[in-house]
């Protein structure tokens, strides 16, 4: 794909999100293997703004995280996850009440969560994680 990188935000409650304004797409032969994730990042890491927008769409796993509450209209719908001392938000639209819980890994695509406007009584708009796959279940370590 070429194309013009613009960034987009439609309010002043958070970061902007990474667009290509397409010129042109050349469609090709899909890959023969998996897409590999990167690893060795951490949530603190992906979180801070100079690193942020470069992982956006980009698939990651995270390690030790603790799925800690499901989003609400209140929220925006966006979930809660921990890893170690920071938190992040994560996409509702994965996760139902019983994926509550600490996994070894999980794996998904970081990225610009925004909720809808007319589906939230507050829009957050934060980098975060949109889980595709969790990893075996483990105990929580102790607060």
């Amino acid at each position: 794909m070429i194309g013009t990188v613009t960034e987009f935000n439609d309010d002043s409650m958070g970061g902007s999100l990474t667009e290509v304004n397409r010129l042109r797409v050349t469609v090709v032969a899909a890959p023969t293997t998996a897409p590999v994730p990167v690893t060795g990042q951490g949530a603190a890491t992906l979180l801070q703004a100079t690193n942020a927008a470069a992982y956006e769409s980009v698939l990651v796993t995270l390690n030790d995280v603790k799925l800690t509450a499901i989003g609400n209209a209140d929220n925006g719908f966006v979930a809660t996850a921990v890893q170690g001392t920071t938190t992040f938000g994560t996409d509702i639209l994965r996760l139902a009440a019983g994926n509550l819980g600490c996994y070894s890994s999980i794996t998904g695509f970081w990225t610009n969560l925004e909720a809808g406007a007319s589906a939230a009584r507050t829009k957050p708009n934060a980098h975060s994680f949109i889980p595709l796959t969790l990893g075996t279940g483990v105990t929580c370590p102790a607060p």
